[in-house]
């Protein structure tokens, strides 16, 4: 029983050990990203296209507010990795 408990815990220790590496694998790559000036245009693209700053609201149809609000939270998960990397990056945009 300790074994099967033991080995568990080193199994999601291995988890935790392997999603840490790839969020830091992640935040390099948006570092990569983020230096070329084409790396920006991307990303500047996909956050125009997410709408951050549309009004997500529409009072005829409750699936397109959904649709909207689901490419904003989109949008701000990828602001919020930017700001990982470095909180000075979406102002240079």
């Amino acid at each position: 029983m300790l074994d099967e408990f033991e080995a568990r815990e080193a199994r999601e220790a291995e988890a935790v050990k392997r999603a840490a590496q790839e969020e830091a694998d992640l935040i390099d790559a948006f570092r990569l990203l983020m230096e070329s000036g084409e790396g920006k245009r991307v990303v500047f693209w996909l956050l125009g296209r997410a709408g951050l700053y549309a009004n997500a609201f529409d009072a005829g149809s409750e699936a397109a507010e959904r649709y909207r609000l689901g490419r904003q939270s989109l949008g701000l998960e990828i602001l919020q990795k930017l700001d990982l990397v470095d909180a000075r990056l979406y102002p240079r945009l």
